[in-house]
């Protein structure tokens, strides 16, 4: 067995030269009984001879014949420009077990040839793809083989023979593959051929195509296996419409009915590239995001298998918050509260100061205190919505409650006794703080004066 070291070659792309099971530029002349399973296409010539039966569509001087025959001119310089090719010593193919890669005469002769059997060890794939450089000529004697083994079912759609010069098929020949020659293609009596015979791969065109009691059977590529990625929505409280984003195709948004939604997307190439993700709507949290292969960031796709991404998402409880704010008159302060809602002190600044507390739960059990320093009295208290005894909390909403306090600034007092001796008496007095007269009784008389400003000065 020979071991290509040019392997994993990509197949060459043909465009639409892959339904034409034969292709010229100068003329297709049959005799016998030929069928070609596939498409005849013609051009720039214009002369078919000997009818052969086509299963297909025939394309003569047409602009379909014309584009395939573009398309054979690009597949054929693709194939030619291939580089790093096992060599075939003498350009002799025949006894050799070979697998998927490219090869190229040795140039001793500039050609290859086969006589025998020539096999191909797809090794399990039924896709893999072998390429065959000869430099001049392709010639298989009467009677030879390509034979296919390992295949996984595949049927030679990716084995190609880029011909320098002309290829020839002699009387029996059982081929497989794709031929684009530069020039002319001769099949032999009853020779058959599993893949097409595309002759004029030359810039101009030219190439003519003869054939004798052929068929010809224009292959098809087995459908690489492919998997699926399912991708569920779970809810947990109540149901919903979530938005994902993915790089396999999945239609966003899922809408879960009966607390569940899912979507399959198959068709899948297998590999890990694959990721999707969640953008989590307001009023939900994430509680778990897991697949049975990989992970949402790295989705991994089986061939022939379902690859499940689950997604559960539960209902946050609608809250409310409170906002507590202190007013002041008068200057600034430190006060202290009491609260079942975690508000313990305020400290104002430019007089005023406030602190808001969310995800608090809908209902009126809540409540609020002062305990007011020296010197304050509390002027105003009151909330949007319930009263600082009762707070209400509405979903969504902040319920506001405003305490104003205004400062009272230390005052003292100024007391006046009259005492007599003798008797008792009514004396009259001039104040700057409202004392006018004292009347004694038991020889006493006294009056006090109180909210005096520290300071002014006072007289009687």
């Amino acid at each position: 067995m020979v071991v290509n070291a040019a392997a994993q070659q990509a197949a060459v792309p043909l465009g639409t030269t892959s339904t034409y099971g034969a292709l010229a530029g100068d003329t297709i002349t049959n005799t016998g009984a030929t069928t070609i399973n596939g498409d005849l296409g013609l051009y720039p010539g214009t002369s078919v001879t000997g009818s052969p039966t086509v299963t297909g569509a025939t394309h003569v001087t047409d602009g379909a014949a014309q584009q395939a025959k573009s398309d054979l001119h690009t597949a054929f310089l693709n194939a030619q420009g291939r580089t790093g090719p096992t060599p075939v010593l003498a350009g002799a193919l025949g006894g050799k077990t070979l697998t998927p890669g490219l090869y190229k005469d040795d140039g001793a002769p500039a050609s290859l040839g086969l006589t025998g059997t020539l096999t191909l060890d797809f090794q399990g794939n039924p896709n893999a793809v072998f390429i065959f450089q000869s430099a001049s000529t392709l010639t298989t004697e009467v009677g030879s083989i390509v034979h296919l083994i390992n295949t996984g079912g595949g049927t030679g759609c990716n084995v190609f023979w880029q011909v320098g010069s002309a290829a020839t098929l002699k009387g029996s020949t059982s081929f497989v593959g794709t031929i684009l020659a530069y020039a002319d293609i001769t099949a032999g009596a009853s020779a058959t051929v599993a893949g097409r015979l595309l002759a004029g791969g030359q810039a101009n065109g030219a190439g003519a195509l003869t054939l004798n009691n052929n068929t010809i059977t224009t292959p098809v590529c087995s459908v690489a296996p492919t998997g699926s990625i399912q991708v569920v929505k779970n809810t947990v409280g109540g149901n919903g419409t979530f938005a994902f984003t993915s790089n396999f195709g999945l239609t966003s948004p899922l809408i879960t009915s009966g607390l569940t939604a899912s979507q399959t997307v198959s068709g899948l190439a297998p590999g890990s590239s694959y990721s999707v993700s969640e953008t989590v709507p307001s009023g939900w949290t994430q509680t778990s995001a897991s697949c049975t292969s990989g992970i949402p960031t790295a989705v991994t796709v089986v061939a022939g298998a379902t690859t499940i991404c689950t997604f559960t998402n539960t209902v946050v409880a609608a809250t409310g918050s409170i906002q507590v704010v202190k007013n002041t008159v008068g200057g600034n302060g430190a006060f202290t509260f009491t609260s079942n809602f975690g508000l313990t002190s305020l400290t104002t600044s430019g007089n005023t100061a406030s602190q808001t507390f969310g995800n608090l739960a809908p209902g009126s059990g809540y409540s609020l205190s002062e305990t007011l320093p020296t010197g304050w009295t509390q002027t105003s208290a009151s909330c949007t919505n319930g009263t600082p005894a009762a707070i209400i909390v509405a979903a969504g909403v902040t319920t506001t409650c405003i305490i104003t306090n205004t400062y009272a600034a230390p005052t003292g007092s100024i007391k006046v006794v009259k005492n007599t001796v003798g008797g008792n008496g009514t004396f009259a007095f001039t104040s700057n703080f409202g004392l006018t007269s004292l009347t004694t009784s038991g020889g006493t008389a006294s009056q006090t004066f109180s909210n005096l400003t520290p300071g002014e000065p006072a007289t009687a």
